[in-house]
């Protein structure tokens, strides 16, 4: 029987629970609130945050499966393209080294390359849009992407002139059954950044779960979206919608 919206947000508080007890309360908090940073987690809240991110993307491929949900748009917006599609399965071990990605962060990362090459095998949508640079060609696993993109004709490169700091991150679109659609949102600084200078001091992340007609998930997913639109980008295209729409 199809899951509604509540079923597929408690899968998700379950998986989380199951990860991190601590991941388990800030998922609590972004889903009551709309918004969570991970100011007062330190390091930690890195690490938690992307846990969450991975949770997310695998109940997204189950739903899927499942045909729980109608359909889904995932955009990344970073200044590289998507790590988790630049690392290869082969030599997998240089290949993290090549993009600073640390020992601790390796699993995380390996698992949500799994859930979205299954996302992608589904003929999810998935956005990769990234700043232009000159040199691409010469950034670690940028073949590996290029290998990715060339069997799935659902990753969408999008390179654009200037992605600032303010929307580095990843967005996710989730439209249930009955046509509400849900956002899934975080603002980070992209793991295995190559070349780029980044400050010492570490900045809070943000992350939005709920309805478009939450109001903090909305006003995230508007600044997403008008950015990239601006870029040549329109995400709800992509879901068969004309403009912002959840009524």
């Amino acid at each position: 029987m199809a899951d509604d919206s509540s079923a597929w947000q408690e899968r998700i508080a379950a998986r989380v629970e199951q990860e991190s007890l601590i991941a388990k309360d800030v998922w609590n908090e972004v889903a009551d609130k709309g918004v969570v940073s991970s100011k007062g987690l330190g390091i930690d809240g890195r690490r938690i945050f992307t846990l969450i991110q991975k949770v997310v993307e695998d109940e997204i491929v189950k739903s899927l499966r499942a045909e729980s949900i109608k359909k889904v748009v995932i955009v990344i917006h970073a200044l590289q393209p998507a790590t988790p599609l630049r690392v290869g399965d082969a030599a997998a071990g240089l290949r993290y080294s090549q993009l600073n990605i640390s020992p601790k962060s390796r699993g995380i990362v390996r698992s949500r390359r799994a859930a979205l090459l299954g996302y992608l095998r589904h003929d999810g949508v998935l956005i990769s849009a990234y700043q232009k640079d000159s040199k691409l060609e010469k950034l670690a696993g940028f073949k590996e992407y290029l290998s990715v993109m060339g069997e799935h004709k659902t990753l969408l490169d999008k390179p654009i002139k200037n992605v600032p700091e303010k929307y580095w991150g990843a967005t996710y679109l989730v439209q249930q059954l009955d046509d509400s659609i849900y956002a899934f949102s975080i603002s980070a600084e992209q793991a295995g950044m190559v070349g780029v200078k980044t400050e010492k001091v570490v900045k809070p992340w943000n992350m939005w779960f709920g309805p478009l007609l939450d109001t903090e998930v909305s006003k995230r997913v508007v600044q997403i979206e008008s950015f990239l639109k601006s870029e040549g980008v329109d995400i709800y295209t992509y879901l068969g919608l004309d403009g912002r729409t959840n009524e």
